[in-house]
């Protein structure tokens, strides 16, 4: 028969099916807010519910990674590159269009190309994520209800339930709002570009580009921006900080594409003259955390004295503590005085070739902000579907390395809101692994959610939580740890710093995806042997629950065996083999990458919302069998 709620398959049985369902385990707000008798829950302890998952969902991913970190050898993994299993569905897309997924596991996309394998550790660690949210899946959600969990690897894998068929490339989660949030949390930004003569051609595309991604992609309605650019002179977007609404990011990217136009000389001292009038207008208007500037040059400042060095410390340290992180681009670069300025300012230097990815190093500030807070410190962004137009909401929590699998999570079995302190007596700091996030719809609609009295309370905890910014002092040798993270080149002192780098194989593309062979769900030859153990073992655990169980039908002729599998050269995903005519035909959307809202989104939050994407899938026509490759 086939199912429609959702199921898993079993380990051990492999025509067994199960939901927790099944055995009484409901879905919570069902459970609270549905049932008869007196509601003893308010609204916003979900916010709890879903920190807690997400908690049990990064110590999971914290312990695998280190487990798994000498790893040579590759692991399976279901793309989103000719999804198996995937097919059509209207419910789960825009009015007039389908779009084709699957309940029955994850997929993942790889970065840059969807087409390439993921890293091993991101191949490694899918089977993990995917454990941790379809176990939550097959408690909370409906599929008649739109919602995702998704994690985005600071690799660049991005990994997703329920499994999309999507093969868009140059998709990355790192570039996404709620990365951002959950990676960095709330921050005052001021992005600083040279536009001088000395950057024409390449070099002006890719400062342009950079500035635009850095606050489009790496900002939040949490967060507080201004962005300057100097040559001769220097001209700023605004006066003051503005909060990062959806609306002030478009406007920001804009000012940013008309105004970046190279031509005159490098005046340093302009520039840092406007930081400072942004910083000292702005007064409470800021996020009331962190700050940085990001400064980004190609040229020998026209002037710069060892007066300038004093001033600019000084200004640093009154306006809060100012990280400094400075970008040499090319090879004619300053990076003498920009090393220092870093050096001196709490910061980081970064040499920048003219082949090398300009945005991505400037987004490396995440590996900054991240030691800047403390850990366990969910984060909430609001979006819209770009699939299904749907206004959603995320809960996004940050995974860290251990350094042994023994070694306690980040969390380390505390309660959603607590958080703990970097130790500012060693070099350590935290590595970020990647983020993960659960939409709230995976519990509830957003009209069962504002149906409730306490909506607005609810929408208060949010951004009470968002804000949140119990700040972490750090030592000389854990920046001099995270220069030494970024090259060779940005340490400060003479003493070398040994950071652990991981083996080659760790970031290594070999391997290959999942075999999969689509077969009718009419065969013949079929055993209910293992079925019907399963079920008597279920029966037996649930303790007479009334167990539900799927029993799918799997053709495995005893006549003739499966049709050989042919391996692709390695490094290319495996693609599925006796696609249906109509599945190898579907098209996927292809306008804006994934986990990007389509346009303005109105929100019931003060202020406005980021991204992901996804979609669930009808009840199953076609089968399929999954074989691990070899």
């Amino acid at each position: 028969m086939l199912c429609d709620t959702n199921v898993a398959q079993s380990s051990y049985f492999s025509k067994l099916f199960y939901s927790y369902a099944t055995c009484g385990a409901t879905n919570t707000f069902q459970n609270w807010f549905e049932t008869s008798g007196t509601t003893v829950h308010t609204l916003p302890e979900l916010v709890g519910v879903t920190g807690d998952y997400l908690k049990s969902a990064v110590a999971d991913l914290e312990t695998r990674e280190a487990e798994m970190r000498g790893r040579t050898t590759p692991c399976p993994y279901d793309s989103s590159c000719k999804c198996c299993g995937c097919e059509e569905n209207s419910l789960w897309a825009k009015p007039g269009s389908t779009q084709s997924i699957t309940f029955e596991h994850t997929t993942t996309m790889a970065f840059p190309d969807p087409h390439d394998n993921p890293p091993v550790v991101d191949q490694c660690l899918v089977g993990t994520i995917s454990a941790s949210f379809i176990r939550v899946a097959l408690k909370e959600a409906d599929r008649s209800r739109i919602g995702y969990e998704y994690y985005g690897s600071q690799l660049g894998s991005y990994t997703q339930w329920p499994g999309v068929n999507d093969c868009k490339g140059n998709f990355d989660p790192r570039f996404r709002p709620w990365y951002a949030a959950a990676a960095s949390g709330p921050k005052d930004v001021v992005v600083v570009i040279d536009i001088s003569g000395s950057m024409q051609g390449l070099r002006i595309d890719m400062a342009r580009e950079s500035a635009i991604r850095i606050i489009n992609y790496t900002l939040t309605e949490a967060d507080y921006a201004s962005v300057v650019l100097f040559s001769s002179t220097a001209i700023k977007y605004s006066s003051t900080l503005r909060r990062m609404t959806e609306r002030n990011r478009a406007d920001a990217a804009e000012w940013i594409s008309k105004n970046v136009r190279d031509g005159g000389t490098t005046n340093f001292r302009s520039a840092f003259a406007e930081v400072w009038n942004i910083f000292g207008a702005s007064g409470m208007q800021t996020s009331r955390c962190n700050r940085v500037v990001l400064f980004l040059s190609d040229g020998r400042p026209n002037q710069w004295e060892e007066q300038d060095y004093t001033q600019t410390a000084a200004r640093t340290a009154e306006f809060d503590g100012v990280h400094l992180l400075t970008y040499a681009l090319g090879s004619s670069a300053p990076a003498a005085v920009l090393k220092r300025l870093a050096c001196e300012n709490r910061g980081v230097f970064y040499p920048v070739g003219d082949n090398d990815d300009l945005a991505f190093k400037m987004a490396s500030y995440y590996d900054m902000m991240a030691q800047l807070t403390p850990p366990c410190q969910p984060r909430f962004t609001e979006y819209t579907d770009y699939y299904t137009g749907t206004p959603l909401l995320a809960t996004c929590l940050a995974a860290f390395k251990k350094e042994s699998p023994s070694d306690p999570a980040a969390c380390d079995g505390r309660g959603s809101g607590e958080v703990e302190s970097n130790s500012s007596d060693s070099a350590s700091t935290r590595e970020l692994i990647g983020v993960s996030c659960m939409d709230m719809s995976m519990i509830a609609s957003q009209q069962q959610l504002q149906a409730n009295a306490g909506y607005q309370s609810l929408l208060s905890t949010y951004r009470s939580m968002n804000e949140q910014c119990p700040k972490v002092q750090l030592s000389e040798q854990q920046l001099e740890s995270l220069r030494a993270r970024a090259s060779a080149q940005s340490q400060c002192s003479a003493a070398s710093v040994l950071v652990p780098t991981a083996t080659e194989a760790y970031n290594s593309r070999s391997g290959m995806a999942k075999v999969c062979v689509i077969e009718s769900a009419s065969g013949d030859g079929d055993n209910p042997v293992g079925a019907i153990v399963g079920a008597l073992l279920v029966v037996f655990l649930c303790g007479g629950c009334g167990v539900y169980i799927c029993h799918r039908r799997r053709r495995q002729s005893k006549k003739s065996p499966p049709p050989p599998v042919v391996q692709p050269p390695m490094g290319q995903p495996v693609v599925p083999t006796a696609m249906p005519t109509a599945q190898a035909a579907s098209s996927v959307p292809a306008a804006i990458p994934m986990g990007q809202p389509a346009g303005p989104v109105l929100t019931a939050m003060a202020y406005p919302p980021a991204q992901p994407v996804g979609a669930l899938a009808q009840p199953i026509v076609v089968e399929a069998k999954v074989i691990d490759a070899v």
